[in-house]
């Protein structure tokens, strides 16, 4: 058993880049409903649809950066 600690901070650039996306996916679905006031009365379906397809592809790219961490951890 690996008893290192993982961190995003020593992870390989390209999963630091694929956390990065899934924490913007994350900002921007929870924040939609701060910032899109005047769209959402208008296109309710289009805005639900919208932000429940950003905050899947954010927990799609952090559990997909999660298991490239794994993967790379090398517990020799």
């Amino acid at each position: 058993m690996c008893l290192a600690h993982r961190n995003i901070r020593n992870a390989d650039p390209k999963t630091r880049r694929i956390w990065v996306c899934g924490n913007l996916c994350l900002i921007v679905g929870i924040s939609m409903n701060l910032f899109a006031s005047s769209w959402r009365p208008l296109h309710p379906d289009a805005f639900d649809a919208l932000r429940g397809f950003l905050l899947g592809v954010a927990i799609t790219f952090q559990l997909w950066s999660l298991r490239r961490m794994r993967r790379s951890d090398s517990c020799a």
